[in-house]
């Protein structure tokens, strides 16, 4: 047990208790080893890094836990954490990581790669070795289900608030957020009434998606874009038919692509060390290409990317990515819909700032979503609507 660690004298470190539950594994450094030793070897890995980046997303999604030496509750290993359910301990600035020499250290004592630790998101705290783990059950929690009965009650009971004309006057109730039809599924066990938030571009940083999604984002001309987005056509149609499927009758809000494209590529600054080593060494093999990846990465950058070519404007610069995502969430709804599943979809176009983006790109996406239900037989309700977050 933990007391007994603590006991033996096995506390490591503590950090920013980041996303809730514990985890036992072996440690690795990065992303790539840490999803091949997860899945090639079967091992329960723990990554273990300074900080993440979006280029981590595989390794974080393959670990058991995840620990970081900086960062705190709002940091990317944070909120992808929390997303995707792992343990994850951040800020454990006592801890000095050496990612060339493949080990960690925190007053005087030395983990190396591969060997165990244990870590606990609930409390931030983190111990060597393993520490036997309890898995909880939600039916055992009889005061906290008895406690959500009655909320479920309350909200929905008519006329618990003021609304306009038209909109429901049931109590407030709670969505999820989920991007994966596994998270569907755990939000609806848990009492969810919907998915509040669907984000697509979680999808695409799957390692057997990212290579393709890449290959869109650095397409020369737009067949071969258009070549890369068939790809990608049948696995987002997949993972909403698992998550319509989940959430049969209750609606699903569904966010197109939100992020800048160079997300999902690798940092200007890791490309640069690449580039410079292979330069240094002679290396010759795949350097014009890293060179060329380097440029691409460059071209794309800018000084406020938050505030810049993403949302609706990339939707209006590269109308086929979207395109292709409202295909895909309109077949997966048709094929749930022959299925007997009542579906409820509702389309988020994000970050517009003015009227015209709007009236610009949602009558073609709408084109797109009649035109597939006509084209598979069927009819239901949707709705499209958008995400005001930088009004004028």
């Amino acid at each position: 047990t933990k007391t007994k660690a603590q006991k033996d004298g096995r506390f490591f470190a503590s950090g920013v208790n980041a996303s809730p539950g514990a985890a036992v594994g072996q440690i690795y450094f990065d992303a790539d080893l840490t999803e091949k030793m997860a899945k090639e070897q079967k091992q329960d890995v723990i990554m273990v890094r300074p900080f993440t980046k979006p280029d981590d997303v595989h390794g974080m999604l393959a670990a058991q836990g995840i620990l970081t030496s900086e960062g705190g509750a709002t940091s990317h290993a944070a909120v992808v954490a929390r997303q995707f359910g792992v343990p994850c301990v951040v800020g454990a600035s006592s801890i000095q990581i050496d990612l060339d020499k493949r080990f960690m250290v925190c007053n005087g004592v030395k983990v190396k790669e591969g060997e165990w630790i244990s870590v606990d998101g609930t409390t931030g705290e983190v111990f060597l070795g393993k520490i036997a783990l309890t898995m909880p059950s939600f039916e055992e929690q009889t005061d906290l289900l008895v406690l959500l009965g009655w909320a479920d009650e309350i909200s929905a009971m008519k006329d618990m608030r003021k609304a306009p004309k038209g909109w429901p006057t049931t109590g407030m109730q709670v969505w999820a957020n989920a991007d994966y039809p596994k998270d569907a599924r755990r939000a609806r066990q848990y009492g969810a009434k919907g998915i509040g938030l669907c984000r697509t571009e979680h999808m695409f940083f799957e390692t057997s998606r990212l290579p393709t999604v890449q290959k869109m984002i650095l397409a020369q001309t737009d067949e071969e874009r258009q070549a890369a987005i068939d790809v990608l056509l049948p696995f987002q149609r997949s993972d909403f038919d698992g998550i319509f499927e989940a959430m049969d009758g209750l609606p699903v809000i569904i966010r197109l692509i939100d992020p800048p494209l160079h997300e999902f590529l690798p940092s200007e600054e890791t490309l640069l060390e690449e580039v410079i080593t292979m330069r240094v060494k002679g290396e010759t093999k795949g350097l014009a290409e890293k060179e060329g990846l380097l440029d691409a990465v460059k071209g794309m950058h800018e000084s406020n990317p938050m505030m810049g070519l993403r949302g609706v404007r990339l939707s209006i610069d590269m109308p086929q990515i979207v395109e292709m995502q409202v295909r895909a969430i309109f077949e997966a709804a048709s094929d749930c819909t022959l299925r007997g599943i009542t579906v409820k979809p509702e389309v988020m176009i994000p970050l517009t700032g003015t009227i015209n983006e709007l009236k610009w790109i949602q009558p073609r996406l709408e084109r797109i979503a009649k035109k597939v239900m006509k084209e598979k037989g069927v009819e239901f309700s949707y709705k499209f609507g958008t995400m005001i977050e930088i009004p004028r």
